[in-house]
């Protein structure tokens, strides 16, 4: 498995997919689930073998069926997508929930997600805001800006700015691009926060130069009307146009 990972990555060796599944796979026939798992997402994504979502299923499951939180995670996706497996938001959720139970703070998020949405479980925001808050407790990012939005919104909690504010913040400090952009909208409404176009700005710099595509186009919006900087079409535009550039 080391192997592999190191021909997947080029530490130390020259990189290359091909060599890379065949260690891995050599790891997965005597049982190494992470190997399993990588395989899985070799074959997901085509990288030194041939694409098949079939084929990563049967890795991911292989890994799962031994333990693997990772690949249960990735096999969930799988069923959630319908890619290379019967699409099923049940067999998704079953998949998320046995990841949860081992700790995976993905599979946390991903479970809350589910049941915010009522994908394959009874919609609950009840059971939404529990996993996401057990996510967040291990440092999942992604689960503290959804708790953001629902306390943003009231979605299943009473509505509360300053506790969105509060997890938005979390998040961000965790280097979270959407929630960054949320805070810069919170500043830029007065949403909460006395409103101040410069935070704004900031906030929505901040989530730009990580590449989010929303935050451009905020900061194209200040430009554009001038809210906060120097009214000028010429820098709106380049935000705009950065942000169609992303997909």
């Amino acid at each position: 498995y080391n192997l592999g990972d190191m021909y997947e990555e080029g530490k130390g060796l020259p990189q290359s997919y091909e060599t890379a599944a065949g260690w891995y796979e050599k790891a997965a026939e005597i049982g190494n689930s992470t190997a399993m798992n990588n395989l899985g997402f070799m074959y997901a994504e085509g990288n030194g073998v041939p694409q098949s979502y079939e084929a990563a299923a049967g890795w991911y499951e292989k890994a799962a069926e031994i333990g693997n939180s990772t690949a249960m995670n990735n096999l969930s996706f799988m069923y959630t997508e319908g890619n290379g497996v019967l699409q099923s938001y049940e067999a998704a959720a079953g998949w998320y929930e046995k990841a949860a139970e081992l700790g995976n703070s993905t599979a946390m998020k991903n479970l809350g997600w589910m049941y915010e949405k009522g994908n394959g479980v009874p919609q609950s925001y009840e059971a939404a805001k529990q996993w996401y808050e057990n996510a967040a407790e291990i440092g999942n990012s992604t689960a503290m800006k959804n708790l953001g939005w629902m306390y943003e919104k009231g979605n299943g909690v009473p509505q509360s700015y300053e506790a969105a504010k509060q997890w938005y913040e979390n998040a961000a400090e965790l280097g979270n691009s959407t929630a960054m952009n949320n805070l810069g909208f919170m500043y830029a409404e007065g949403n909460g926060v006395p409103r101040s176009y410069e935070a704004a700005k900031q906030w929505y710099e901040k989530a730009a130069e990580l590449g989010n595509s929303t935050a451009m186009k905020n900061l194209g919006w200040m430009y554009k009307k001038g809210n906060g900087v120097p009214q000028s079409y010429e820098a709106a535009e380049r935000w705009y146009e950065k942000a169609g550039g992303i997909r």
